[in-house]
């Protein structure tokens, strides 16, 4: 069998040699060349969003085909209005960031505690009955128990139930 190799050859992307300066394509904006020219308008739209939300008809100027203009009463629809409360709500209720939760120096968070805890109910029959009694009970209660009146602490160093002691 005879080996083939196989030459890729590395094409530009375009046809321009580099250093080129840019030609066509939109130009990218910033948010604080928007707001210049808002102001340089006069302006403003998150103003003119939150007043379509707060009212149930706008006037908008109609121009006839003879050239006469009309001010008209327009319904704003419920999509609209939908519509911008969705574009606003990140004005309102920013976004929550992923926070990465660690333990010490950088490494996992370490739940021993609740996990010795279980442990101690699940190797014990009488315990573990006792715990799926308590949370039938719970589920069935239409208030939640009170932490007080717990017959042993889930969270206690001892972490057993007061017979077992």
């Amino acid at each position: 069998m005879s080996k083939k190799t196989l030459t890729v050859l590395k094409t530009p992307r375009n046809r321009f040699p580099p250093g080129h300066e840019r030609v066509g394509g939109r130009k990218k904006r910033t948010a604080a060349q928007a707001r210049a020219l808002a102001e340089e308008l006069g302006i403003d739209p998150m103003s003119y969003l939150l007043h379509l939300l707060a009212v149930d008809v706008t006037e908008e100027l109609e121009i006839r085909p003879d050239g006469t203009q009309r001010r008209v009463k327009v319904p704003v629809s419920r999509e609209l209005k939908v519509s911008i409360s969705q574009s606003l709500m990140n004005f309102f209720y920013p976004r929550l960031n992923t926070t990465a939760v660690t333990g010490p120096d950088e490494g996992p968070v370490l739940l021993a505690s609740q996990n010795q805890n279980m442990s101690v109910i699940m190797s014990s029959p009488e315990a573990l009955e006792l715990a799926q009694r308590l949370a039938l009970m719970m589920a069935e209660s239409k208030t939640p128990p009170d932490p007080q009146t717990a017959p042993w602490k889930i969270g206690s160093a001892e972490g057993q139930p007061p017979d077992a002691e």
